[in-house]
């Protein structure tokens, strides 16, 4: 998997890592989609793929991401791109839930550079580093969505270039 793959799953991860998908969320992930020069139908095409992962069994999902981040060669700037991408899919729908801060959390255990040195880069974000007082949390087996039923604003039925039915 190259660093756009796994931004784009990073971004796909943190969407989807609370059960829903926020309208916000989605304008979000089309703005990297667009920043990291990202094929939109490949992409659509990858993310429908992540959504039938995802609903088959959620926890294994989120353990591969997992496991995929562990074992990326990213360097420093792309860690920091990826935790920045996380960090801003959780805040981009102005609701911050503790399954993302968890998500966030252990994501960030298998990454390998240093809270200064992320807080050097986002200095402001220091909550997400705080020590977790439920590090046991399970995000898992309770997480299911369909991509393609979530309700939409009227003034946004196309989502990757594709007609949503409504």
């Amino acid at each position: 998997m190259n660093k756009e793959e796994l931004f784009l799953k990073t971004a796909f991860c943190f969407m989807a890592c609370d059960g829903r998908i926020e309208p916000q969320e989605i304008e979000v992930m089309k703005d990297y989609i667009s920043k990291y020069n990202l094929e939109i139908k490949e992409s659509a095409n990858i993310i429908d793929s992540y959504v039938n992962e995802i609903n088959k069994n959620s926890a294994s999902f989120f353990k591969k991401y997992i496991s995929e981040v562990a074992v990326s060669s990213l360097d420093t700037e792309a860690m920091l791109t990826l935790i920045k991408i996380a960090m801003d899919m959780i805040e981009s729908d102005n609701v911050i839930e503790y399954s993302e801060i968890a998500f966030f959390k252990k994501v960030r255990e298998v990454i390998p550079i240093s809270d200064s040195t992320i807080l050097d880069k986002y200095p402001d974000k220091e909550d997400y580093l705080l020590p977790d007082s439920n590090s046991d949390y399970d995000f898992g087996n309770t997480l299911s969505f369909d991509i393609h039923k979530i309700n939409m604003p009227k003034k946004s039925t196309i989502l990757f270039g594709y007609q949503i039915e409504e």
